[in-house]
């Protein structure tokens, strides 16, 4: 567990960009589909969390939509030590602070790591979208047929906090 992470806002956009092609299921072109909507670096947020060196142990991007905040993407080097969950957290605060009474999170079918990771900090299902990723890559026809454990990638799973 990573004892004290310092959160910093993440505002240079080649770094954003960086974020969200390291995502599992972006684009060739950095991009990441969720629930039909494509997000770039122009329509997130980014945040990082650092440690006392100043490494850097985890990030994640969001987007501010009426009242939602949505995770878009978490990335932690460690999955265990803690980073994911910090950010997380600071990012409810903030999302709340900026007016939103949810934070929402879509997952792919494949990430049940991810859908026991966000169940165990609160999250509740509450939307199915059978075929999603089937149907966006008519649109983005270079997302990911397999996921993890080579998985077929079709739907998504969307998962919220009431903030």
């Amino acid at each position: 567990m990573t004892a004290a992470l310092i959160i910093i806002d993440e505002d240079d956009p080649a770094r954003i960009a960086a974020l969200l092609s390291r995502h599992r299921g972006a684009t060739a072109s950095g991009r990441v589909v969720i629930e039909g909507r494509s997000y770039g670096p122009g329509d997130v947020e980014a945040l990082a969390g650092l440690d006392r060196q100043g490494a850097t142990r985890g990030s994640l991007t969001f987007a501010m939509e009426d009242g939602l905040c949505r995770l878009v993407t978490l990335i932690s080097d460690d999955p265990r030590d803690g980073a994911g969950t910090a950010l997380v957290a600071h990012l409810m605060v903030l999302a709340r602070s900026r007016g939103a009474a949810k934070l929402r999170v879509t997952v792919t079918n494949d990430q049940t790591e991810a859908l026991r990771f966000f169940q165990k900090r609160g999250a509740r299902m509450v939307a199915a979208f059978p075929g999603a990723v089937t149907a966006a890559r008519a649109a983005f026809p270079d997302l990911p047929e397999k996921g993890v454990d080579g998985l077929p990638i079709r739907d998504e799973i969307a998962l919220e906090w009431t903030l």
